[in-house]
């Protein structure tokens, strides 16, 4: 500015002075040239991690249909498959029966013991199809989720299994009251039933079943736990147990397909839930369902 402009003559004094002043604003000139190509070196590096971020989402939506689709066609073949193979199914194990109820007597030791296996290995097959095609059913209908109380449903529960559970000499305890959730009928009594059938398949030989199913309401979301003293489950496999045919134990040790615990996680997936599970190898296990809550 005016100020700027030298007067002549000047004092050393004042010529010093005024050096100082156009270093200082040299200086500063130059800071703010490379803060300015800094910045502009930082937006560049921005908008090429911008262009890759988006490049990775278009990337990522894309496998995720791919994933979607390749998950429909599957459970669509495997519903298809179950399907045809449970008429000659039944038609084995119909033969099997009539072998093992009309002519067991002519069969030695030897042929006994093989009839037995087919006519096991035929009800294990037929099991194995029912709880797969249920699998496959699920979501195959249009799915509306509406407000939903859950006590109907828990005693349902009860109705079903308490007189198995107390023949075992075991208690199936339900809460007082239960909130209500937003979702379908046909899948919370999936995901219950198959909690409660797979803590009492998992009952430990030792003691009697002790089952309780407990629910609070914890903000948007109702929290279901399931608690028994089974078997337990090692913290290694609490994630793989949801996968379908997932098995810990041998059939002869434990009966089951593997399906139960897919089927919940697929229900509460189905109903914009969380599923998981808290266990230790022979202490039990709390297996909980997050489920949205009735607005």
């Amino acid at each position: 500015g005016c100020d700027d402009v030298l007067r002549i003559p000047l004092t050393k004094a004042e010529l010093a002075a005024r050096v100082r002043v156009f270093l200082r604003v040299a200086e500063r000139t130059a800071q703010l040239q490379e803060r300015v190509a800094e910045v502009e070196q930082l937006n560049r590096a921005l908008t090429d991690l911008l262009d890759e971020l988006q490049q990775a989402h278009r990337q990522t939506t894309q496998t995720a249909r791919r994933l979607a689709a390749a998950n429909a066609e599957l459970e669509a073949f495997a519903y298809s498959i179950s399907h045809d193979l449970r008429a000659p199914l039944r038609a084995i194990n119909g033969f099997a029966q009539i072998l093992d109820e009309r002519y067991r007597q002519n069969l030695n030791t030897e042929g006994q013991r093989y009839l037995h296996n087919i006519v096991r290995a035929g009800s294990q097959m037929d099991r194995l199809i029912s709880d797969l095609l249920a699998y496959a059913r699920l979501g195959r209908d249009a799915i509306v989720p509406h407000p939903l109380p859950l006590q109907p449903i828990l005693e349902d529960v009860l109705d079903t299994f308490g007189g198995q559970i107390e023949r075992a000499g075991g208690t199936l305890t339900l809460p007082d009251h239960a909130p209500a959730v937003r979702g379908d009928p046909t899948l919370l009594r999936q995901i219950l039933f198959n909690l409660v059938q797979n803590a009492i398949t998992y009952v430990h030989p030792h003691r009697p079943p002790r089952i309780a199913i407990t629910c609070r309401l914890e903000g948007e979301h109702v929290l279901l736990r399931v608690t028994d003293n089974g078997i337990g489950i090692a913290p290694k496999h609490h994630t793989r147990i949801f996968n379908l045919f997932q098995r810990l134990h041998p059939e002869t040790q434990y009966p089951g397909s593997g399906v139960g615990l897919a089927m919940v996680k697929k229900a509460a997936d189905l109903l914009g839930g969380e599923v998981g599970v808290q266990s230790k190898e022979g202490e039990g296990s709390t297996f909980w369902v997050k489920l949205p809550a009735a607005r």
